[in-house]
């Protein structure tokens, strides 16, 4: 039996990292081509297993030989890939962690780790859910089954690496500029971002994160829509999320109870980004009943973006490897 192929357009990203490290764990028989740009007469040099690897642009003949093309690039070496694929004999699955497909009627959003167990349908086209979104639904959906959810809040803080791997080197460089005293580089950012909040700054993804949490909360049984806002933290990798949860009825032993749900919950502490990078799913903690509603509580979450959000694409991928 022939191994099966996969290609990963956008191997070079910082998300494209997750993957190829996913899928190598996972599928070690699987070949994996990476493709790391639009342009088809480019190389770019990378690193992976230890050993140095040569990242091709992207590869008609080699896409359409694909048994599924993994979509971790920029939107528009999706879009590239996506022309390409026209012209090919066969269309493998996609599988978009970009979002450049989410509008298209053929398209579906999935995120396997948030979704009620009956799961949803596959597709020939998947756009993986925004990780916020799938941090959010995990938390909200954990609690409903515990009791009804009236009410909720939900304020995402967003890293960084929310911008990419420029947001994440002009993080770092405004740290250095300003220790150093002098001026800061604002390109990506429009401000000092470096120890600082920005509010306002991300009007896009607020809504995109909206639109894909209202699509998993309205999987199996529904769950009612939070409010949510975000703020852009000062932090290079994974969001946090402070969320208030008004419950139909006070419930005791909140904590435990999301455990046995499937969620990872600290009790001596609350997790962080640091404490989790690198890890699966999303961990909770300071579950707290609301001072002034009894009925109400309060909880911190957290999620490495990067692994979430590779997590649920090697998830989808496994049925064609």
């Amino acid at each position: 039996m022939p191994h099966p192929r996969v290609v990963l357009v956008g191997g070079e990203t910082l998300l494209g990292a997750d993957v190829r490290e996913l899928l190598a764990e996972r599928f070690p028989n699987a070949k994996v081509k990476l493709a790391g740009s639009m342009e088809e007469n480019t190389a770019i040099i990378t690193e992976q297993g230890g050993e140095a690897v040569v990242m091709t642009g992207l590869d008609e003949q080699a896409l359409g030989e694909a048994s599924v093309v993994i979509l971790a690039g920029s939107p528009e070496s999706t879009r590239r890939t996506q022309d390409l694929l026209r012209h090919a004999e066969a269309e493998p699955p996609l599988i978009d962690l970009s979002f450049a497909l989410e509008d298209r009627p053929e398209a579906r959003l999935r995120a396997p780790l948030a979704e009620p167990p009956a799961g949803l349908g596959p597709a020939r086209v998947q756009v993986v859910a925004h990780p916020a979104a799938v941090l959010a639904a995990t938390v909200l959906r954990g609690l409903h089954t515990i009791a009804p959810i009236q009410r909720s809040v939900v304020n995402l803080f967003a890293p960084a690496s929310e911008m990419g791997r420029l947001g994440v080197d002009e993080l770092q460089r405004q740290t250095v500029q300003l220790l150093s005293f002098q001026t800061l580089e604002q390109d990506v950012f429009g401000a000092q971002m470096s120890f600082n909040l920005l509010s306002g700054r991300l009007p896009e993804v607020e809504h995109r994160i909206e639109r894909h949490l209202a699509t998993l909360l309205s999987a199996g049984t529904p769950v009612a829509l939070p409010s949510l806002r975000i703020t852009q933290a000062a932090v290079m990798h994974g969001y946090s999320a402070s969320i208030w949860v008004e419950l139909e009825t006070p419930v005791d032993r909140v904590a435990g109870k999301l455990r046995d749900e499937g969620i990872d919950v600290w009790t001596d502490d609350a997790p962080n980004v640091v404490g989790i990078a690198g890890q699966n799913g999303v961990s909770i903690g300071n579950v707290e009943t609301d001072r002034n509603n009894r009925r109400a509580l309060w909880l911190w979450a957290v999620a490495d973006n990067f692994r979430v959000s590779a997590e649920n694409a090697v998830i989808l991928a496994e049925p064609y490897l």
